[in-house]
């Protein structure tokens, strides 16, 4: 028992790089995702038609289509686009 445990403990350093890791991309994640929605949201409401169409175009495809068919697009599509 006690060389399973100090085994697991060997593997602490490790573990602790890959939280902080996850941690920073989780955060930068939500950090950009947010920049997005905002600027997102402010052209949506803009007066300007120019700027509100397309906003609302790319919002609409988003919130409409599922995830895993914008994953499909993004894996398989985009590459042939170059």
């Amino acid at each position: 028992m006690t060389d399973n445990l100090s085994t697991l403990f060997s593997y602490v350093p490790q573990l602790w790089d890959g939280l902080k890791i996850t941690l920073l991309l989780t955060a930068g994640g939500a950090a950009g995702a947010l920049l997005i929605a905002l600027v997102l949201g402010l052209a949506m409401a803009s007066p300007y038609r120019w700027l509100g169409i397309p906003a609302r175009i790319v919002v609409e495809f988003f919130r409409g289509t599922s995830l895993l068919v914008q994953l499909f697009w993004l894996f398989y599509v985009l590459p042939l686009l170059g």
